[in-house]
């Protein structure tokens, strides 16, 4: 089943909210750029489903938490909520967010993941942080494909970071954690939303744009790049991306789809002129 659409009808400045139910419409501000969000639980639709399926049969440490019953712990903590923004939506999941006491700790997953793999951190964290993990477009079954440029899925990011903090002008400021892909995003996301993120953490993945655009053929980042890319082109499933590139997920599951990340940064000129526009592509040479 996809999950069903509807839009967001807030005018900024105004009180007004769409008469949908289950849909809780406000805005936020902060800057130069104010924007309307419309929010709603996913509890009862399959994307909801999905991930706490994977949160518990795909994600879950048993051995590391031998006294927790993870779908107990996820139908008493966790929300997934889907967000709607003016530059398009994101899915979060999210436990302890509601307690605006604590800080804001948001997760980016990775290839060829989704924002359940984060089941484990946020059980150890959550007492302490409000923890968000955003959803990346094209790597959820039950989502629509959306084929999104690489700067819009972080604009999104920044609309789930004010959304969560409140304010986007540096009067408060949330930690950020990426892994794998999800790193490169987050580097991005701190560099065009520094106000909004105190630290970052970059989980297997170094601090710099560049070495992706520069990993030579022949190079494991170059060999399972291009193969996803090369399966996203054709359109084809990778059902078990362990026969093409080892045992990198606990999931085991990749989708054509979700080699477009790939596609759009090795396009390179694009992806540059599209992130910094104000900067040179001749500029960015290592």
């Amino acid at each position: 089943a996809r999950l069903e659409r509807f839009s967001c009808a807030l005018p900024l400045g105004t009180e007004e909210a769409p008469a949908i139910a289950g849909v809780v419409c406000t805005q936020f501000s902060g800057g130069s750029s104010p924007q309307a969000y419309c929010t709603r639980p996913l509890t009862e639709l399959s994307t909801g489903a999905m991930l706490g399926h994977q949160m518990c049969h795909w994600y879950f440490n048993a051995t590391a938490w031998p006294g927790v019953n993870c779908e107990a712990w996820v139908a008493e903590n966790v929300a997934v909520m889907e967000n709607v923004y003016d530059v398009g939506v994101m899915v979060t999941v999210e436990a302890g967010a509601q307690r605006n006491d604590k800080p804001l700790l948001v997760f980016i997953h990775g290839w060829p993941d989704t924002a359940a793999e984060w089941i484990n951190q946020m059980i150890a964290m959550c007492a302490d942080y409000r923890c968000v993990a955003v959803q990346l477009p094209d790597f959820l079954d039950t989502l629509e494909t959306e084929d999104v440029f690489l700067d819009q899925v972080v604009t999104r990011v920044g609309g789930v970071l004010a959304q969560h903090l409140g304010a986007s002008d540096g009067s408060k400021k949330a930690l950020l954690v990426g892994h794998d892909f999800g790193a490169v995003f987050g580097y991005m996301v701190a560099y065009k939303y520094p106000k909004m993120v105190e630290r970052y953490a970059s989980l297997e993945i170094g601090n710099d744009l560049q070495m992706w655009l520069d990993a030579k053929v022949g190079t494991m980042i170059h060999f399972y790049q291009n193969a996803a890319i090369q399966a996203y082109k054709a359109g084809e499933v990778v059902d078990d991306p362990s026969k093409v590139f080892g045992s990198m997920s606990p999931s085991q599951h990749a989708t054509a789809r979700m080699g477009g990340v790939y596609a759009r940064m090795w396009a390179r000129e694009e992806f540059q002129l599209r992130l910094a526009p104000g900067v040179r592509p001749e500029d960015w040479a290592s």
